[in-house]
């Protein structure tokens, strides 16, 4: 509906007869950016398959969502698996550290159901579940993934505020790819997360070195395809998952560096505006403000609003903040008010 050429974007600009500023949902565009990282691999699109495969299982049957509750109800810390919600992909954070915080006990369950059911089909299901969970790699990429959300899930609950300003929203996205950028170059926290799923599947008897040389062990490509097969590069599993994880941060760094140029290229011309910048407002600033919102005009008396205003303006830290002063003193700066409350209502 957005779409530039014949959206509802290109309708109200050829309605209007000049451009309309349009921003895209910082929320929905976080939400997909999530889900476009996720996509990026088929490992971690088969780690959010077990999840939802998990979820079904349990809420298919009461029998077996009753018996998974009364372990975690006997367990100190257990959580109830989440639905993996496709339109809301804020669920993939909880869904992953539900499954995380209580992998011991749904073991035990799927381990109970397998030896005591009589349904087949059930104890199948159960067997197959618990095959998947117990891989290392399935393992390794749950703990990263729940390490990723986190950041995306507070990102993106940041981005619904009621309260949030959209000036507000450049400097959080900004931090938060400030984060990503740290978190993929920092290879020793991945190793160390490495390092820790190791220690917690060895408690499960899980062969990690012979379970990665099955899935991953270096295959000699035919002389036909390449004539000096013996330079083949051959990743370690260090390397191998370390390289996974990367592709997952620099899809979501490149989908929200997209989003903040964008963002940030639409509202340049009220940079000057916001309470750390407005000592800086001068009259071609006024000038490109009279230019875009409707209504405003005389471009001097605007940059004589802002003057007076500016020691008020600087001893705030948010736009909601200055909207609320400027509600309380009435109307005798009427064009600063215009353009604040323009860019509370920017789409």
């Amino acid at each position: 509906m957005s779409g530039i050429n014949k959206g509802v974007q290109a309708c109200v600009n050829d309605k209007l007869q000049r451009e309309v500023i349009f921003i895209p949902c910082g929320a929905h565009s976080s939400n997909l950016a999530v889900k476009y990282a996720c996509d990026c691999s088929t490992q971690f699109i088969s780690l959010f398959y077990l999840l939802q495969e998990l979820y079904n299982y349990f809420t298919g049957s009461a029998k077996r969502h009753h018996i998974l509750r009364e372990k975690l109800n006997a367990s100190e810390f257990g959580l109830l698996v989440k639905n993996l919600a496709e339109t809301r992909w804020t669920a993939s954070f909880t869904s992953l550290h539900a499954v995380d915080v209580s992998f011991d006990q749904i073991i035990e369950n799927l381990t109970y159901i397998s030896e005591q059911l009589t349904d087949k089909e059930a104890i199948h299901q159960a067997i197959c579940l618990k095959r998947k969970l117990l891989f290392f790699e399935i393992m390794s990429l749950l703990l990263f993934m729940i390490n990723v959300t986190r950041v995306t899930y507070a990102l993106t609950a940041h981005l619904q505020g009621k309260e949030l300003d959209i000036i507000t929203v450049i400097d959080v996205i900004s931090n938060s790819l400030k984060l990503l950028q740290h978190m993929r170059n920092d290879d020793n926290t991945m190793i160390n997360m490495i390092e820790r799923t190791i220690r917690r599947a060895v408690a499960f008897d899980i062969y990690v070195d012979a379970e990665f040389d099955r899935l991953h062990r270096p295959r000699q490509r035919s002389r036909r395809i390449d004539n000096n097969p013996s330079t083949a590069v051959n990743l370690s599993r260090n390397e191998y998952y370390t390289g996974l994880m990367r592709q997952v941060l620099d899809q979501l760094y490149s989908v929200y560096n997209d989003y903040y140029n964008t963002v940030n290229n639409k509202l340049r011309p009220f940079h000057n505006v916001t309470p750390a910048c407005v000592t800086q407002f001068s009259l071609n600033d006024a000038e490109r403000l009279c230019s875009i919102i409707p209504g405003l005009s005389y471009r001097s008396l605007v940059l004589t609003d802002f003057e007076l205003l500016r020691p008020v303006i600087s001893s705030y830290t948010t736009i909601n903040e200055i909207i609320t002063y400027l509600k309380t003193v009435g109307h005798p700066y009427p064009r600063a008010s215009l353009v604040y409350n323009f860019l509370i209502t920017l789409p």
